[in-house]
């Protein structure tokens, strides 16, 4: 592991000098290297039920395929974090999908942590396993944290999720 993925280093380029800085505050200054452009993200896209995209300038794409389940049976949902080219993810981060069921839903656990998480550096992603108590449609609201990294710098990442869940 780089030490910029250890320590959660981050740069910038100002004026023409490239500032490294942590969650410590300590700042190293060097002359800058030849620095790509990010990957451009894609939009958003439906495509048979699936919600595929990145917002504009993102560098990851969310997948999350909506879930067609019977009353009072679980169902699993999938959350899938794909990084864009140039980009992996890091596996050492604290990764997590924190989720608020509405009235009707139970989840096997609301709270998913790294180790539930399937991890690689070319995708992350979470099983949720779910049980709706009543017929219709639903959405389940909730926070997935993470981060993916470049070779020289790591950027952690909050994207809200709806799951859409329809209950026969």
């Amino acid at each position: 592991m780089s030490r910029e993925h250890r320590f959660g280093l981050r740069h910038a380029v100002l004026g023409g000098l490239v500032v490294f800085g942590s969650v410590l505050g300590v700042a190293v200054v060097s002359a800058p290297k030849c620095q790509a452009a990010p990957p451009a993200a894609s939009k958003l896209a439906a495509d048979s039920g699936k919600l595929a995209g990145a917002v504009a300038g993102m560098p990851y794409t969310l997948t999350i395929a909506k879930v067609s389940a019977v009353k009072g049976k679980p169902a699993t949902a999938q959350v899938v974090i794909k990084p864009a080219a140039g980009y992996h993810i890091n596996k050492d981060f604290p990764t997590s999908l924190k989720l608020t069921p509405p009235a009707g839903v139970t989840l096997a656990k609301a709270e998913l942590k790294k180790a539930d998480a399937k991890l690689s550096e070319n995708e992350g992603s979470f099983d949720v396993t779910l049980t709706a108590a009543n017929a219709g449609a639903l959405k389940i609201p909730g926070e997935l944290r993470f981060a993916v990294c470049t070779e020289t710098t790591c950027d952690p990442q909050r994207s809200s999720v709806n799951i859409e869940l329809d209950v026969k």
